[in-house]
């Protein structure tokens, strides 16, 4: 109870009062016989016994209720003060879990924010190198569970103790919307990274067997030539076109070796085989195919640069579609992740501004 310990105060100095009192009345009554060295004597003095005793009984039955009184104002107490140890261990309990869905939210902000780094990084290489594998940095984060495994019914309650904003149960509903909706998106972007990596990776080894095919019917090219035309075939334009390709190709396959980079099919296609598809026209309009399968050559080459506008329209819509999604969802200026994170901060002032009762 709130003013227990003044009722106990009261009390005491009442009881206190009463005892001066009864030691007060006995000695007047005892003072009443002058000779107090021997026995006393209460022969004709039934009225000041009566009176002495009436009087003294009133007093220790008045202090008998009072002492009644305070024994059950105690007991109240003892009861209230279990029902508010009670609660505040609840509201305790409430400001712990509120704390860890805080720091869940925290951290699930960091992630997002990561994730929108990352995203800018990993879409600004797939439109400028999207025939190289290009990695994603996608955080596990296991919070987003966590939330979600969370008791609902206690968060709720949280919110309604600690939370005081009118729009409280509107806020609550609208945290658990960003939460499914961030947690769906951030495995959404990790299952389409891994689906245009795998994408990627399947289309472009299948692509270096082509190429390796491709070379190597200009290497059987160069042989039928070798074999015509013994001691100048070297000098035949298809030959030569077909050995500068050929050239070219190696060496630039050599430097990503040795500078240890990865071996850029676009670059090949733009750098190697449209020269060569260039230079093949030109001898077909000026000297024709010969029998060497320059043909079938000049058609292969141009069915793998089709072929590779088709493997990069795909990386180019992915990666078109990833950033569109960073730039509505996850960008800073983002208006979705702003309220989350600004909904956040409002739960975590709360939390720091309440006092346990």
């Amino acid at each position: 109870m709130k003013h227990f310990k003044k009722v106990t105060i009261a009390v005491f100095l009442i009881a206190i009062i009463i005892f001066a009192l009864i030691i007060f009345f006995t000695s007047n009554v005892v003072f009443e016989e002058p000779n107090r060295t021997f026995r006393l004597d209460f022969t004709n003095k039934s009225d000041i016994i009566s009176s002495y005793a009436t009087l003294i009984s009133g007093l220790l039955t008045f202090l008998s209720i009072l002492f009644v009184i305070y024994a059950l104002v105690s007991q109240k107490n003892e009861i209230v003060e279990k029902e508010n140890n009670e609660k505040k261990l609840i509201q305790k309990d409430l400001i712990e879990n509120f704390n860890v869905l805080i720091y869940y939210l925290k951290s699930l902000l960091d992630s997002l924010n990561l994730l929108n780094k990352t995203l800018k990084e990993y879409t600004t290489e797939e439109f400028k190198n999207p025939t190289i594998n290009n990695a994603l940095q996608i955080e596990i984060n296991k919070n987003f569970t966590r939330i979600v495994d969370m008791d609902v019914k206690t968060t709720f309650k949280a919110f309604k103790s600690i939370y005081h904003e009118k729009s409280n149960e509107n806020d609550f509903v609208n945290l658990y919307k960003y939460i499914d909706f961030y947690s769906e998106l951030y495995y959404l972007v990790k299952a389409d990274y891994e689906s245009t990596k795998q994408f990627k990776y399947d289309k472009l080894v299948e692509y270096g067997f082509e190429v390796l095919d491709l070379y190597n019917k200009k290497a059987d090219m160069i042989d039928g030539y070798k074999d015509e035309f013994p001691g100048i075939y070297k000098h035949k334009p298809w030959v030569e076109k077909a050995s500068k390709s050929i050239n070219d190709y190696y060496k630039y396959i050599e430097d990503c070796e040795k500078n240890k980079r990865q071996n850029d099919f676009d670059y090949i296609s733009d750098k190697i085989f449209k020269v060569y598809i260039e230079s093949a026209l030109s001898l077909r309009d000026n000297i024709g195919y010969g029998k060497h399968n320059e043909k079938e050559i000049l058609r292969l080459i141009s069915t793998l640069r089709k072929k590779l506008f088709y493997i990069k329209g795909r990386i180019y819509n992915n990666a078109e579609t990833l950033e569109n999604i960073r730039v509505e969802y996850l960008d800073e200026k983002s208006e979705h992740i702003i309220k989350f994170r600004n909904l956040v901060e409002k739960i975590e002032v709360a939390v720091k501004n309440y006092n346990i009762a």
